[in-house]
C-alpha cells in the first residue's frame, strides 16, 4: 500500500507548473512509486509528464503514447455520438471531461478521462437511452432496456460502452444524484444551445466545484482542474460563484472546496478568492467538510464513506434539498443499481 501522506505532497508540488506556479520543493528524480500514484489513483500522470518537460512547453509528440491514443479514442466517440443526437434533434450537453480540457491545459491531451459524461435535456432522455440502445450501444446496468429510464431517474445517469472504441459514455438526466430545485434546469438555460459549457458560465463553474465536492473530492485531477479554473477567472467572478452558491444553498461546499485547493496549492488562489472563501458557509460544517475531503484524498482507494453518510448527497447542501425525495432516491439506489 503507497504512503499518501509521503506522496501526495510531493506529487502536489510537482504539479504545480501545469498551473503556472513554480514548485516549492527541491527538484529530485521522480519515482516509480510516485508515477504509479499518479497514473492509479489520482490519474494524473500524463499532467505530471507536462510538467517535468523543462522549458516554457513541450512539443505534442512528447507525450507517452497511451494518453494521444486514449484522447483520440475518446474524441472519436464524442464524434459519433454527436451525430446521432444531431440527426434526431436531440439536445445534450458534454460535462467535463476533453472540451473542459481544452479551455483548462495547455495539452488537452494530457488530461485523463474515464468516460465522457453527456447531459441529456430531461424531455430527450428517454429518446437518448432508445437510440443508443438501437444503434448498438451495450448498457452495462441495466441491460434490459425497459429499466433504463428507472436507473436514470433514481441514480442520475447510464453508462453505454461504444460498441466501435470501446469507450464508456454516461447519459445524465440531472448533474448531481441529489440536487436543490431546478439546479440541472437552471444550468440547462445558462448553456443554451452549446454543447460545451464555457468556463464563464457560473452555473457550469457552481456545476464543477459541487460534482468533486458531492463525492467529497477523491482524485486530485478533479481538484487541479478546479485549481486551473478559478486562475483563469477574474477576480470579479468570485461573488457571482459564490451569490449563485447561496441560491442553491451549497455555501459551506463551495468554501471547503476553495479552501481545501488553497492548502494543497499554495498561491493557487488569488486573494480576491481567498477572501471570499473565508467569509461564507458554516465554520462548523466547513471544518467537517475539510477533514472528509482530506481524508477522501488520502485513502488507498476512493471508496471511502463520504462525510455525512448515509445522507452524504442531502448533507453537502445547507438548504434545498428534497429531503423525502432523496430518502425515496437513497432506499431504491441499492437495488436498482443491482438491476
Amino acid at each position: 500500500m503507497m504512503d499518501s501522506q509521503k506522496l501526495l505532497p510531493e506529487l502536489c508540488d510537482r504539479l504545480r507548473p501545469v498551473m503556472g506556479m513554480g514548485r516549492k520543493f527541491a527538484l529530485s528524480a521522480i519515482s516509480d512509486e510516485l508515477q504509479h500514484f499518479a497514473l492509479n489513483r489520482h490519474r494524473v500522470a500524463g499532467l505530471l509528464h507536462t510538467a517535468l518537460i523543462p522549458g516554457t512547453g513541450m512539443a505534442k509528440n512528447d507525450l507517452p503514447i497511451q494518453f494521444s491514443k486514449a484522447y483520440l479514442r475518446r474524441k472519436a466517440a464524442l464524434q459519433q455520438v454527436s451525430k446521432l443526437f444531431q440527426q434526431t434533434g436531440i439536445r445534450y450537453i458534454i460535462l467535463k471531461g476533453d472540451p473542459l480540457a481544452k479551455q483548462l491545459y495547455v495539452y488537452p491531451e494530457a488530461r485523463s478521462s474515464k468516460d465522457i459524461d453527456i447531459l441529456i435535456r430531461p424531455e430527450d432522455i428517454v429518446d437518448a437511452l432508445k437510440l443508443l440502445g438501437s444503434s448498438g450501444y451495450v448498457s452495462r446496468k441495466p441491460r434490459l432496456e425497459f429499466l433504463r429510464h428507472t436507473h436514470v431517474k433514481v441514480t442520475k445517469d447510464v453508462a453505454f460502452i461504444d460498441p466501435k472504441t470501446e469507450q464508456q459514455l454516461e447519459l445524465h438526466e440531472r448533474l448531481l444524484l441529489a440536487e436543490p430545485e431546478r439546479f440541472t434546469d437552471d444550468f440547462i438555460g445558462s448553456a443554451g444551445d452549446e454543447a460545451a459549457p464555457s468556463i464563464d458560465n457560473t452555473h457550469y463553474q457552481l456545476y464543477l466545484v459541487m460534482h468533486g465536492a458531492s463525492a467529497n473530492w477523491p482524485r486530485l485531477k478533479w481538484l487541479v482542474d478546479i485549481c486551473l479554473l478559478l486562475r483563469k477567472l477574474n477576480d470579479s467572478q468570485a461573488s457571482a460563484l459564490f451569490s449563485l452558491a447561496e441560491r442553491y444553498g451549497c455555501l459551506s461546499a463551495v468554501a471547503a472546496s476553495l479552501q481545501f485547493t488553497e492548502s494543497l496549492f499554495p498561491g493557487a488562489l488569488t486573494s480576491a478568492w481567498q477572501k471570499e472563501a473565508v467569509r461564507h458557509g458554516d465554520p462548523k460544517k466547513i471544518s467537517r467538510l475539510l477533514n472528509g475531503f482530506s481524508d477522501m484524498l488520502h485513502r488507498h482507494k476512493p471508496d471511502a464513506l463520504r462525510v455525512g453518510f448515509p445522507f452524504a448527497e442531502y448533507y453537502i447542501f445547507d438548504h434545498g434539498i428534497n429531503l423525502k425525495r432523496y430518502c425515496g432516491q437513497r432506499l431504491l439506489r441499492p437495488f436498482v443499481t443491482r438491476l
